[in-house]
């Protein structure tokens, strides 16, 4: 009756071992969603990244990076074996202090849900359209203004997904989504940041 017991609790613990990699990593597979790659875009935007070598030169499968401003950014990878989440500080003398996250935070449920959220396809803050259009009945004209904020806070999203890169702002996003509840991209980037809030 021991040896029953022991095997069971030996068979639990090998189902926690590798439940850790969740129906994401199951059959080999991992679902992306849709996938918009722009090498060009890597050229942009560049002051955030400046400080940390190429994601093209890395050689995880699929890379995250989350900058914000010039204090830190957060770095979530898969390897083809294991997700490992990073936080960099950057000091004032421009060294680093890496840190990493929690390791009771579930990543590749992360991942999956920022791939719930498009990140991989998602356009940048300034291509999406946010305009309150009115239309005068009685006069018939219609007339529209630019919502813009002009100070805030906001990231930089860059990914690679084996051969496929790109890099994307996020400015102000709940202040957008409260002013432009139907635009779901904006739902989309409030979800975004708060997923990278969650990598500590």
């Amino acid at each position: 009756m021991k040896r029953v017991y022991i095997i069971i609790v030996f068979l639990f613990i090998w189902i926690g071992m590798n439940a850790q990699n969740s129906t994401q990593t199951k059959e080999n597979t991992l679902y992306l969603g849709r996938v918009v790659s722009d090498l060009n875009s890597l050229e942009n935007n560049d002051s955030y990244a400046a400080r940390f070598k190429s994601i093209l030169r890395s050689k995880n499968l699929i890379e995250i990076r989350c900058f914000y401003s010039d204090e830190f950014v957060k770095i979530l990878a898969f390897d083809s074996i294991k997700w490992t989440a990073q936080l960099i500080k950057i000091n004032k003398d421009s060294s680093l202090t890496i840190k990493n996250v929690n390791p009771n935070i579930k990543l590749d449920s992360v991942f999956s849900q920022l791939v719930e959220n498009n990140i991989f396809y998602i356009p940048d803050i300034w291509k999406i359209g946010m305009e309150d259009c009115t239309l005068d009945i009685t006069k018939k004209e219609m007339w529209c203004r630019d919502n813009v904020i002009s100070d805030g806070w906001g990231c930089l999203i860059e990914f690679k997904v084996m051969d496929e890169y790109r890099r994307y702002v996020i400015s102000n996003p709940e202040t957008y989504a409260k002013d432009y509840p139907k635009v779901n991209e904006l739902k989309n980037y409030v979800n975004i940041v708060e997923l990278f809030r969650q990598l500590r």
